[in-house]
């Protein structure tokens, strides 16, 4: 459980341009106190193999491809921060 609660990166996107404007790393304390809350989302973007493998998955995570982080990242909300886990 505590390595499934530990973040590669924050990234808070700003969509005004194709590029992610933040890279910020969370610790497992800063996460849990916020989890749960609406505008917080968390994206397991581990390659698929890993996330196959692996049997810990976060409770409530959202899974993506990061291999089509492109088509996947216009569809997220402006008004939301996503935390993404990429172990």
């Amino acid at each position: 459980m505590k390595r499934i609660l530990f973040l590669c990166a924050l990234m808070t996107l700003v969509f005004a341009s194709p590029v992610w404007a933040n890279d910020l790393r969370v610790s497992r304390e800063w996460l849990l106190e916020r989890m749960g809350a609406q505008e917080i989302t968390i994206l397991d973007v581990r390659q698929p193999y890993d996330w196959n493998a692996s049997p810990n998955k976060i409770k409530g995570a959202v899974r993506r491809d990061p291999a089509k982080v492109q088509d996947w990242a216009r569809g997220l909300a402006k008004d939301k921060v996503y935390v993404l886990y990429c172990a």
